[in-house]
């Protein structure tokens, strides 16, 4: 069920199945996937599911069983072209430890103290 609005479920009401709206309330019980920008869940309400939620409201007495994960707030991206060809990187065929191991630090870790490099080298 899809809904861009507010989606109540009374004290004796019940709602199986998957569910995508603006905001779920909770005070009857809800069995399975929702993602909604917020869901409450009332003194009364039970949920069990997997949610998907920017906001989740748990009143004393409520119950909650499953998995919740943070709803993604939606995200704008800019495109543009770039203002000079990009230039690839060389690699010399090592990893970073690779050559740490062979005692060439890289440039950005050449400062280590020698209890570091030590490690490095016996690691």
């Amino acid at each position: 069920m899809a809904c861009q609005s507010i989606v109540t479920i009374g004290r004796k009401g019940l709602l199986k199945g998957d569910l995508t709206a603006k905001k779920l309330v909770v005070s009857g019980s809800f069995d399975g996937c929702c993602n909604v920008d917020s869901l409450e869940i009332t003194k009364t309400g039970k949920v069990m599911g997997e949610i998907r939620a920017t906001e989740l409201i748990i009143a004393k007495g409520g119950r909650f069983t499953g998995h919740c994960r943070e709803k993604d707030a939606p995200q704008e991206v800019a495109v543009t072209e770039a203002q000079e060809p990009v230039k690839g990187i060389e690699r010399s065929g090592k990893s970073t430890i690779e050559r740490c191991l062979d005692g060439k630090l890289p440039a950005s870790n050449q400062a280590a103290s020698s209890p570091q490099k030590e490690r490095l080298k016996t690691g």
